[in-house]
């Protein structure tokens, strides 16, 4: 913190100088305001982000042509910082308008492409609005698949949101199979005993509970519990929840 203290007084002053000696539009400006919203956001002083990044908007509109990249970047930059404030509506417009010249610039840059279907999906899930959701984290998935390495991170918390959205959606079918690809790929760049696959081990264990399949929910649940034994405290309340699973479903096995 005290180090984006220092780095706050070095902007502000330069800003200061800027304002003073340079023309409303000229890029230096834009530049100055972007850290001090970045700055900002980091410590989540979002009122303050908002401010700058409304400055660079409004000097990026005096110099740039409305569809330009960096105007993109800008909008992604206010619905991130609406985001955290919860103001998930104002959010998406910001995020759509950013989508609007993303799709239109060619050569398509298909990582920040990705990352803005993935926002939209993001903000939608919070909102409740799962189905809309769903289609823009299909979309971030379709372009994971043709650029990321089969086993990479960012692809298994992809098959993960969307195995999410499926349990809001009821379809546990459609729910495990993307628990089981996520699980997948963490299995190749995890260790063995990590927490991340004790969680996802387990969601695949409640899955098979809802549906009935206790045999198959106690495996999954069981192997949650000996990988949460190995990678978390004993007063951990993950651990807790995985036994409480856990001793559910063996009852259920008990009584039938």
């Amino acid at each position: 913190m005290a180090e984006h203290s220092k780095a706050l007084e070095f902007y502000q002053k330069a800003v200061e100088i800027q304002e003073e000696s340079l023309p409303s539009n000229h890029a230096h400006l834009t530049f100055t305001y972007n850290n001090i919203g970045s700055l900002y956001a980091s410590m989540e002083d979002y009122p303050k982000a908002l401010h700058f990044y409304q400055k660079v908007q409004e000097t990026q509109q005096k110099s740039l042509p409305q569809d330009h990249p960096y105007m993109a970047v800008t909008y992604s930059n206010i619905a991130l910082v609406y985001e955290s404030m919860g103001e998930y509506s104002t959010a998406l417009k910001f995020h759509h308008q950013a989508l609007t010249i993303r799709e239109k610039s060619l050569p398509l840059n298909l990582t920040d492409l990705a990352a803005t279907y993935s926002n939209i999906a993001r903000a939608h899930d919070e909102i409740k609005e799962y189905s809309d959701a769903l289609q823009f984290y299909e979309k971030t998935l379709e372009i994971y698949q043709k650029t990321l390495p089969p086993n990479d991170p960012e692809l298994a918390d992809t098959y993960n949101s969307i195995a999410v959205l499926y349990v809001h959606l009821e379809r546990h079918s459609k729910a495990l199979e993307f628990y089981h690809k996520t699980l997948e790929i963490e299995q190749q760049y995890l260790p063995l005993n990590h927490s991340a696959l004790a969680s996802t081990t387990c969601c695949i264990g409640m899955i098979h509970k809802k549906m009935g399949e206790y045999s198959k929910a106690f495996e999954f649940c069981e192997r949650a519990v000996e990988i949460g034994e190995h990678s978390l405290s004993e007063d951990d309340c993950y651990l807790a929840f995985y036994r409480k699973q856990l001793d559910t479903i063996q009852k259920k096995l008990e009584s039938a």
